[in-house]
């Protein structure tokens, strides 16, 4: 069976948002139980650290793709989670995660080439002197 291309939306939500394995595991868990979740629940859920937790509950709130529910002690899914892209995304990730970790990887190779291109390239930048003369 061949794995299905990702179409741009999924790919620019994991390249800008969802752009790790513990956000989408945490998304994962938040969606397949349909409810709001509190932090311990979600930890269990995910099998992470709390600190994990944490850092990735302020992430996906600051990203807006989940939110504190009424009591302000739970977690749910914000509406603009719930497009088509997202839909998408998190079946794929359901169905077969292999094909969304590679891409992952593959978003985190580029950045990690495009660091090294531009610390390279900024090796050769002439500069006056006594700039920067450290």
């Amino acid at each position: 069976m061949s794995s299905p291309k990702l179409d741009s939306d999924v790919c620019a939500l994991l390249r800008n948002q969802l752009d790790s394995f513990e956000k989408l595991e945490l998304l994962s868990a938040l969606r397949a139980a349909g409810r709001p979740m509190s932090t311990s629940e979600i930890e269990i859920a995910c099998r992470f650290a709390a600190d994990t937790v944490g850092e990735v509950l302020v992430s996906l709130t600051e990203l807006n793709v989940i939110e504190r529910d009424e009591s302000g002690s739970h977690f749910r899914v914000t509406a603009a989670a719930q497009g088509t892209a997202f839909e998408t995304l998190m079946s794929v990730y359901e169905d077969d995660r292999s094909i969304i970790l590679s891409t992952l990887s593959g978003f985190a190779m580029e950045r990690i080439r495009g660091m090294a291109a531009r610390a390279f390239a900024g090796a050769f930048v002439v500069r006056k002197r006594g700039e920067n003369d450290g």
